[in-house]
């Protein structure tokens, strides 16, 4: 990081590269949270723009301010977002939760109608496209749902057949199992993910919360404390926080 921080460096120029300055500004926010820093976006990210600002900064403000409990900013940030933006197929899996927490049953109502449009339009152009962001957030706002019988067992076989790498391989099955309370072949597959891929974090959250709900709660905190470390900028990131906070028990 150090290295790229020094690389970056001759390109943080804002009046003369206001562009380039607001994408590295970007950066260095995500990578802060993800280290575990507080910021407020508003201030922070004022007066940049660039598309990655306008595309990745309300969806982190909306992370952010949840995962440190700030609730008078968190509304803020709710308050804030554009009607596409509050019925994004890619935003709704963190909106909907968020509304949930903060008791807006009225914005609840439309936001969960949304997505249960905006699921079968996802997944006849991931099932065309095979796009693995359409994938992913089919399986995601099927999830927020709690209705896990609108995706077909087809639809993972076929993901499965057509996409080869084996990082999503892996994800596509932790996703169907997760969805589907499988928790067995959750961890399964999750536990094979951190052995092929043990920087990618989130595996061992997900690990995690498989065996937390199979009733292995000590070996799902060893999971929940790596993850910790590095996963600031996630939803789960409150919910690991909550499991670690709750008695071990369990099997191991």
């Amino acid at each position: 990081l150090a290295r790229l921080q020094e690389i970056f460096e001759p390109w943080r120029q804002r009046k003369a590269l206001p562009m380039t300055y607001a994408a590295l500004k970007s950066f260095d926010v995500q990578t802060g949270i993800r280290l575990g820093k507080k910021y407020d976006l508003g201030k922070t990210m004022a007066g940049l723009e660039h598309p990655i600002v306008d595309r990745t900064i309300p969806r982190l403000e909306l992370v952010h301010y949840f995962n440190t409990g700030r609730k008078g900013k968190l509304v803020q940030a709710v308050d804030a977002l554009t009607p596409e933006q509050m019925t994004d197929p890619m935003m709704l899996p963190i909106v909907i939760p968020i509304l949930r927490s903060l008791g807006r049953e009225e914005s609840l109502r439309a936001a969960e109608a949304e997505a249960r449009k905006a699921l079968p339009l996802q997944m006849a152009a991931a099932w065309r496209t095979m796009q693995t962001y359409r994938v992913f957030n089919v399986y995601a706002l099927a999830r927020v749902l709690g209705e896990p019988e609108t995706i077909p067992a087809e639809f993972e076989a076929a993901c499965l057949r057509n996409l080869r790498n084996e990082r999503i391989h892996v994800m596509v099955r932790i996703a169907h199992a997760r969805v589907n309370e499988d928790w067995e072949a959750m961890a399964g597959a999750a536990g094979e993910a951190i052995e092929l891929f043990p920087t990618f974090y989130h595996f061992y959250y997900l690990h995690g919360e498989a065996l937390w709900n199979l009733n292995r709660r000590a070996k799902a905190k060893e999971r929940f404390e790596v993850y910790l470390r590095y996963g600031y900028d996630e939803m789960d990131h409150t919910q690991a926080v909550r499991m670690m906070e709750q008695p071990a028990g369990g099997k191991d």
